[in-house]
């Protein structure tokens, strides 16, 4: 048994260990004891996510591929987005590489194929929600909790639902009709906390600051630019805190499960 942080959080308990192979040994000893829980990907195991702005809509992605594996990156995949609307390819890409060293200078390419590029740091703002239990916060890849079904609320996977359709929608988490689990308006959809940052990565976002200016020379109206830039410093969380998308520092590694499970445990 690994050495273990623990902390409460509402219905769950979660669980910190301070290395990857303390990691695994506690997901194989919870799985073990059948027990119900769910766990992040670790930061060195989460790819690296792009987006990148400036090409041609009518570039395929198979070619962006090639040109960024001629250019010594690895690559995931490659995907065109579309519009929410109009369902109309975008000249927007988003890229997904694994995470290294080189594949990190990507966030200096400037030219793909002859033509100029941005390229930015992926943020996903929407809530994350798994398949699996209809839960949030986690996905199915890392989910071991019961599945429950999001037609009928049974303990099996919807994609195994013999019900093709529903003639009134009922939420499998609220116990209301009217919606579904995945409606946004229901009462036990997550909301944004207060002052919450919503960059899912900052180390990925590219946010410049100007040093030796004070407010009241920003919001002046001047003919005067500076050109001196730095990157704006990262901050660190300690390591025993989450982020607010509850994913483990470096260092922290956390899985979660009921509490009424925790008595059990110890």
């Amino acid at each position: 048994m690994p050495a273990l942080r623990i902390k409460t959080a509402g219905k769950y308990a979660k669980l910190y260990t301070d290395t990857q192979p303390q990691h695994d040994t506690l997901k194989q000893l919870l799985t073990e004891l059948k027990y119900p829980f769910y766990s992040f990907t670790p930061k060195h195991e989460r790819p690296i996510k792009v987006v990148i702005k400036g090409l041609p809509r009518t570039t395929k992605t198979a070619e962006i591929q090639s040109d960024l594996l001629d250019l010594g990156y690895t690559i995931n995949k490659v995907t065109q987005l579309t519009g929410n609307i109009t369902k109309q390819l975008l000249s927007v890409f988003t890229i997904s590489l694994p995470r290294n060293d080189f594949n990190l200078n990507i966030f200096n390419l400037k030219t793909l194929g002859y033509v100029s590029i941005t390229v930015e740091g992926f943020e996903s703002r929407g809530v994350i929600q798994c398949f699996q239990c209809n839960q949030f916060n986690h996905t199915a890849e890392h989910c071991n909790l019961t599945p429950k079904c999001l037609k009928c609320g049974d303990k099996h996977q919807t994609r195994d639902c013999q019900i093709k359709k529903l003639d009134t929608p009922f939420c499998v988490n609220c116990q209301v009709h009217g919606h579904m689990a995945n409606y946004s308006k229901c009462p036990l959809f997550p909301k944004p906390r207060k002052g919450a940052n919503i960059n899912s990565n900052p180390i990925l976002t590219h946010n410049f600051i100007r040093p030796n200016i004070s407010y009241a020379q920003v919001t002046q109206k001047t003919n005067q630019s500076d050109t001196t830039h730095q990157m704006a410093p990262l901050v660190n969380a300690p390591i025993d805190t989450p982020t607010i998308k509850e994913i483990p520092t470096p260092l922290s590694y956390q899985l979660k499960f009921p509490t009424r499970k925790l008595t059990a445990l110890i």
